[in-house]
């Protein structure tokens, strides 16, 4: 058996133009999920249990979400009961 090579930690690394635009171009996603969404429009409807301020926010939400903030609407408006199943994307 021969010599095993050890690593030289302090080799150089090379870097050509194209790796840093690379690079630089590789950007973290800043999008909501689907989650986020669910927390706001809860947070929405627990403040001011506007249906209004939720509406649009429906597509984006998850199952659970939609039927945790209808949830919420029907024990703010005991008058009118909204069904969550109508609102499932």
């Amino acid at each position: 058996m021969g010599r095993r090579r050890r690593h030289d930690y302090r080799k150089k690394l090379k870097f050509t133009k194209k790796k840093i635009q690379a690079a630089r171009k590789q950007h973290t996603s800043q999008a909501l999920t689907c989650k986020d969404v669910d927390s706001h429009a809860l947070l929405i409807m627990q403040s001011n249990g506007d249906w209004d301020c939720i509406s649009f926010m429906l597509p984006y939400m998850t199952h659970k979400g939609i039927r945790d903030v209808v949830r919420c609407y029907n024990k703010k408006h005991d008058g009118k009961q909204k069904r969550a199943a109508d609102y499932y994307v």
